[in-house]
């Protein structure tokens, strides 16, 4: 309790907005430098506050480095304990499609699900990065704000797109 007071206090003396992506960072800074790997549920965290500083790039990043470290994890390194992030799974994935759709960053949005779904059909029998309902969801809505959109002419291939998710979820 004491330090979510001494937290506080820090924040109201700083006189600062919300910055989603700047404490998010010093969390993970923190981390790295005490050697603690944050785990998925973390980063989800993270990316929720992401999301709700409107930052699609953090979340996009973080999402990018969870992958690069879950791949350099792979090879086989004996009694090797280093900082890594987690492997991203379904829920990270679709957090990174929802922060891009409130963004308008529908064209990023779309290749994450792209992404995913290649990742799901790779390894076989693998249902961690399987596209389901709420990671489809969230990428209808990118499809209906890149519509919503100045440029909506140039992206109206957004709304052939949406029928194909819709046809994924029917199957």
């Amino acid at each position: 309790l004491k330090i979510n007071e001494r937290a506080a206090e820090e924040y109201c003396e700083a006189n600062l907005r919300h910055n989603g992506v700047k404490w998010g960072m010093a969390v993970l800074d923190k981390m790295k430098k005490d050697k603690i790997s944050p785990d998925v549920v973390t980063c989800s965290t993270l990316m929720a506050a992401f999301d709700k500083s409107r930052n699609w790039k953090a979340s996009v990043s973080l999402l990018n480095a969870m992958d690069a470290s879950s791949h350099s994890n792979r090879s086989p390194k004996v009694h090797e304990t280093k900082w890594s992030l987690p492997e991203p799974n379904r829920f990270t994935y679709s957090l990174a499609i929802s922060t891009c759709a409130r963004c308008e960053q529908g064209d990023i949005a779309l290749l994450l699900l792209d992404k995913m779904t290649a990742l799901s059909n790779d390894i076989v029998g693998d249902t961690r990065t399987k596209p389901n309902t709420w990671v489809y969801n969230a990428a209808l809505l990118a499809c209906a704000e890149s519509n919503h959109s100045p440029c909506a002419k140039a992206n109206n291939n957004h709304l052939i797109t949406a029928f194909g998710i819709l046809e994924k979820m029917e199957n």
